[in-house]
């Protein structure tokens, strides 16, 4: 036998059915001492991995992106280093003397590959790598692969048995790898490191069980459940999937910035932390679908904070099941406080093995349907090695240790939602509707935290859809009596157009005009008003007819819309023009590069009953407040078309008085100061706005353009009568602000983005009429069309293009 050859214990060759005899005998005799054996709780996923010997439900990875030059035969000496450096990384279990325990080899051969020549689409290869299980017995519960893709790209797997390691563990493992490499690069001294072994803490913990501290914790557990809490009722759930096996997938999506930023100043001005906020949404979701006001969902803990943790690979994980009373809260803010409070009090007994609180016979409900969420904030995740960028991410296994598990963690300035589940229990249909129903309730909290409960969505309590591959919405795919109405609306817009149910609004050639038209008869024939940003996300009649007769769903007036929420990249923040809606920018979005985020920001003053502002200072202070809910901090990236380029002006200047940073000022079409426009000018862009208004439309616009010049609205205005305004009345407002606005130098550089075809007193001058103004310079970019057309297609792609360019270099 060499050297590396593993050791064989002494329940090799046995049968999963003779190990769990085995097993049975061992748990009813007591533990032997010694310092190395099993842990309690590693003990109980001993046990359970022998009766599930190939699940892999016990295993769990990260994977990591690595872009630079790696020398894998270094990289493979920094792993040696670091499985020598901790005892459980060349550990392997025995039996050997009838007890589960730890046992020390340094012989163990690392358990390490490095694969040549993998393809660039490597997912499906490290998902099943994943899955592959450990014989824990002849092996560490731990292994690395490192996929060479091409030159400077590879892609790090770290598999880890539970038993062995919790995900603590892994920034540990990161934390000395990027040392141990980052010193083999330099020829420099290892860091040397003495640490002691994971089970002297876990000793450690065993006598603190024995403590009147445990009494005092185990009491407050029986005190908590002295009323046993009812079953949880999962919306969408077949079944319980507890006894159904641990086949399992998962569904991740982002959070938008805008509601992320939210969550934070919502847990700043209340004291707390994000993990209450979003957890209160959760528990609003779940009864908003069963009307369930008491119930138990499970939270895992860290464990981290006993002494000799905080640098120990081990499992050290411990499970809470927080007792969650919402019975009494009149509003969102007095059930944030209460789930802060149960949490708080939960946390200050973490102590206790989550087995000895499920053992109390009042929570049989808690064992009969398991829901765990989680905020994830661990540090250290991100493998540091020299000149080489590193992005980790989770690698599902497919399994679930319970029916429904939510994760949200914040990785990069982003929030990733992630819910795994078991498909025993759940639909991917019915997952992804209860994700979005949860991302609906937490928006709805965000904008109206002091909102009263009953206020808040409420949905039906649907089982499972019916189509495990269904991707409308079980919401959106009902039968709505008001579905064929709104198909009317759309066949009337669109005159000889093939218009059905699926029929999408901008595809069918739809702009922001015919877009007011039709809210106007959805308010006028439905007595139901909507802002235009609703086709965003509703563009179809059967979409938008769902949110038409949805009397529990707010429409979103806030200024700051997102067009584009998904991507990396700092966002872009494109403020409306004349007309004050922002629908003209939904193609600009598609334009941009993939991954460049876009918000646009919607006028005051749509809304009924909702006044406009007056002016572009007061634009421009209202948007800033409204952009830093999204990004509180710069550098920023501003645009604006028409008036909206004066607006974005104004907010850069007091952007930059204010100490932060505007990396991108993009002007579309705006005349610069220097260009004394005359009255053919004016003239000129009163008849752009003419020409694009239909029938009583342009009346209404000369109209109040006329009332305007004698001071007639202003006088309204004063006298506090508020109501709708059409969209020829928000024209001929917004160019009225335009008017009065006078321009400032600026500090900065402008991008001004020129049509080819726009006024011909623009086009006579080489910077637009902005030379001189910017003390940065004025980057001039020509693109075709006219004023207005440079937005609509194919003008659109080459305008995306060309600021996307920009955006790169700022």
């Amino acid at each position: 036998m060499s050297e590396n050859t593993p050791r064989p214990s002494a329940t090799a060759g046995l049968t999963p059915e003779e190990k769990r005899r085995v097993l049975r005998g061992l748990l009813q005799a007591p533990p032997p001492p010694g310092e190395s054996r099993l842990s309690a709780a590693q003990f109980r996923l001993w046990e359970m991995d022998a009766a599930e010997p190939s699940s892999g439900v016990h295993c769990f990875a990260i994977a990591s992106r690595l872009k630079g030059v790696i020398d894998p035969a270094r990289f493979a000496r920094a792993l040696a280093v670091v499985q020598s450096r901790h005892a459980g990384l060349h550990s392997r279990i025995t039996t050997a003397e009838g007890f589960p325990r730890f046992e020390p080899d340094t012989d163990l051969p690392l358990p390490f590959e490095f694969r040549e020549n993998t393809p660039r689409d490597a997912d499906q290869l490290v998902r099943d790598d994943a899955r592959r299980p450990f014989d824990l017995t002849a092996q560490p519960g731990w292994r690395a692969i490192l996929y060479r893709q091409e030159a400077n790209r590879d892609l790090l797997l770290l598999q880890f048995h539970h038993i062995l390691a919790d995900r603590w563990s892994v920034a540990v493992i990161m934390g000395d790898l990027s040392d141990a490499y980052t010193a083999l690069s330099d020829g420099s001294p290892v860091p040397a490191c003495d640490l002691a072994p994971p089970w002297t803490a876990a000793r450690k913990h065993e006598s603190w069980l024995e403590s009147a501290e445990a009494g005092a914790q185990f009491n407050f557990w029986r005190e908590c459940f002295a009323s046993p809490p009812a079953t949880v009722l999962l919306p969408f759930a077949r079944s319980s999937g507890g006894l159904s096996g641990y086949a399992g997938e998962r569904f991740e999506t982002v959070l938008d910035p805008q509601t992320a930023a939210q969550v934070k100043q919502v847990a700043a001005d209340r004291s707390t932390t994000a993990f209450p906020v979003l957890l209160t949404a959760w528990a609003l979701t779940l009864r908003a679908h069963t009307s369930q006001e008491d119930f138990v969902i499970c939270t895992p803990v860290t464990g981290r904070h006993r002494a000799g943790t905080r640098n120990a690979i081990g499992y050290f994980n411990n499970i809470l099941p927080l007792r969650l009373r919402l019975e009494g809260c009149a509003g969102f803010s007095e059930a944030l406080a209460s789930v802060a409070a149960a949490a708080r009090q939960s946390y200050a007994n973490q102590d206790l093995p989550f087995h000895q609180i499920a053992g109390l016979p009042e929570l049989a409900p808690v064992r009969s349907t398991a829901c765990m969420f989680a905020v994830q904030n661990i540090p250290g995740l991100e493998l540091r090695l020299p000149d080489v960028e590193s992005e980790y991410f989770d690698v599902p296994n497919g399994t679930s240790n319970f029916d429904l598990s939510l994760f949200l963690e914040e990785k990069r300035g982003l929030w990733h939602v992630i819910c795994d589940y078991k498909t025993s229990a759940f639909d991917a249909s019915g997952i992804r509707t209860l994700v979005e129903r949860f991302l609906e309730v937490l928006r709805f909290a965000l904008r109206q935290p002091d909102a009263a409960l009953e206020s808040f969505p409420r949905f039906s309590p649907e089982t499972a859809p019916a189509a495990a591959n269904a991707e409308v919405p079980a919401i959106a795919a009902a039968h709505n009596v008001l579905e064929p109405v709104v198909t009317g609306f759309f066949q009337s817009l669109f005159p000889g157009a093939d218009i059905h149910p699926d029929t999408n609004f901008f595809e069918a050639g739809g702009d922001s005009l015919q877009a007011s038209r039709l809210f106007a008869r959805i308010h006028s024939e439905l007595s139901v008003e909507l802002p235009l940003a609703t086709l965003l996300e509703a563009p179809t009649p059967r979409t938008l007819a769902a949110r038409a007769g949805d009397r529990n769903w707010k429409a979103p007036w806030m200024s700051l819309v997102p067009v584009k929420a998904e991507g990396t990249r700092p966002p872009l923040f494109f403020v409306h023009g004349g007309g004050g809606n922002v629908l003209s920018f939904r193609l600009l979005s598609s334009g941009l590069a993939a991954d460049q985020p876009m918000y646009c920001l919607q006028a005051k003053g749509l809304k009924r009953g909702e006044k406009p502002l007056e002016s572009v200072e007061e634009m421009a202070s209202h948007y800033i407040d409204a952009i830093r809910t999204a990004r509180p901090k710069g550098p920023y990236a501003l645009a604006g078309h028409s008036l909206g380029a004066a607006v974005a002006y104004e907010m850069a200047q007091r952007l930059r008085r204010e100490g932060e940073a505007v990396a991108f000022l993009g002007l579309l079409d705006h005349p610069g100061p220097n260009l004394e426009l005359d009255r053919l000018d004016w003239i000129r862009y009163h008849y752009l706005n003419f020409a694009r208004l239909k029938g009583q439309e342009r009346i209404e616009y000369v109209y109040h353009g006329v009332r305007s010049r004698v001071g007639r609205l202003r006088a309204k205005a004063a006298s506090g009568q508020v109501k709708h305004r059409s969209t020829a009345e928000m024209l001929e407002h917004g160019m009225r602000a335009l008017q009065n606005y006078k321009i400032q130098p600026y500090p900065g550089r402008i991008d001004l983005f020129r049509a080819r075809m726009g006024s011909p007193n623009i086009l006579s001058d080489p910077s637009g009429g902005w030379g001189g103004l910017a003390k940065e310079g004025v980057a001039v970019h020509e693109v075709p069309g006219t004023h207005l057309s440079m937005l609509d297609h194919p003008n659109v792609e080459v305008l995306g293009a060309e600021i996307s360019r920009c955006l790169a270099r700022a």
